[in-house]
């Protein structure tokens, strides 16, 4: 009965997991690029829906190269 009952959960959350892991590797790779915790996005990453708002709130960012760059600018007309 036990076995049954975990081949059951198991059978209902796999799909949630394969429907998950294209929004885990994205908000790892956006994350990065945006010089935030990967970490932290990712693990937040495995909660179910979270991960589309999750993109959504990544990309609103400058990406840290260009951050860094209009810092120098702003430091050479100061």
């Amino acid at each position: 009965m036990e076995n049954e009952n975990f081949g059951s959960v198991f059978a209902t959350f796999f799909p949630i997991l394969l429907l998950m892991v294209p929004f885990i590797i994205l908000n790892g790779i956006i994350s990065k690029r945006k010089g935030k915790s990967q970490l932290k996005y990712i693990l937040l990453s495995f909660i179910p829906s979270v991960g589309v708002f999750l993109i959504i709130y990544l990309v609103s960012f400058l990406d840290k190269d260009i951050q860094d760059k209009i810092d120098k600018i702003y430091e050479k007309i100061k």
